[in-house]
């Protein structure tokens, strides 16, 4: 199984545990003092829940390769996106609404990812669509705002957003939300299908961190990354929403 980054807002995680007699001789401190490690975004999420193993033969330098970087003894093919949490923010506090919808959420004591969810339902519904993902057939994000990190590694990528208009209501900023999350999920799909083009077999994902709790995230990511050749991909939610 190849351990893939979703870059799904990990929070670093520091690992306690006491000295004990040989590691005080390296490290110069008394047996039992108390000291910790930290571990980098994706890692963090990758010890706690999988294992990476890969093939010796399959090898691409597109994706980043290391040994014994997170599990000792054991490859780690790592393949991230330059920004998701961030990208999301960007766009939805540089519209006109963001103000006023983040009132809204603060007033029911709910973040404002929470109530845009419950808008793009509600949208949903009104216009009869046959599924959510159905609201942005004439809005489409390419989400390289910071360029592209796997797999094209192309720090001079740029984002696009197509199917502008001069509407500047909540509902457009709904919108604009879903298909970005859309196009972050095209994003993993890039990775996983780059993968699997170059000796790796990806037959399940497993979502942690923050932006695992976002259902309407990880519905679409489910959705996206399942579709046609994809199919028997696995996504598990590892954080309840």
């Amino acid at each position: 199984m190849v351990y893939v980054s979703m870059h799904v807002l990990l929070i670093s995680v520091v690992y306690h545990f006491d000295v004990g007699y040989l590691q005080s001789q390296e490290l110069g401190l008394l047996p039992g003092t108390p000291v910790g490690t930290s571990l980098i975004d994706a890692h963090a999420g990758g010890v706690g829940v999988m294992e990476s193993v890969l093939d010796a033969e399959s090898k691409d330098d597109s994706l980043f390769l290391q040994y014994s970087a997170m599990v000792p003894e054991f490859w780690l093919t790592e393949g991230g996106q330059s920004a998701t949490g961030a990208l999301l923010d960007y766009i939805i506090e540089n519209h006109v609404a963001a103000p006023l919808l983040s009132n809204r959420a603060a007033s029911q004591s709910i973040s404002i990812y929470e109530l845009l969810n419950k808008m793009l339902l509600s949208m949903s519904h009104e216009q009869n669509s046959p599924f959510l993902s159905a609201l942005t057939q004439d809005t489409h994000v390419l989400p390289d705002f910071h360029g592209n990190r796997s797999p094209m590694a192309d720090p001079k990528a740029k984002g696009v957003i197509c199917g502008l208009t001069l509407d500047t209501s909540e509902k457009n900023l709904a919108l604009l939300y879903l298909a970005t999350v859309q196009g972050i999920a095209y994003g993993t799909r890039h990775i996983v299908e780059h993968c699997n083009a170059h000796g790796h077999k990806i037959d399940t994902l497993l979502a942690c961190g923050g932006l695992a709790k976002n259902s309407v995230y990880i519905q679409e990511h489910a959705d996206i990354i399942s579709k046609s050749h994809l199919s028997a991909i696995t996504l598990y939610n590892l954080v309840p929403f």
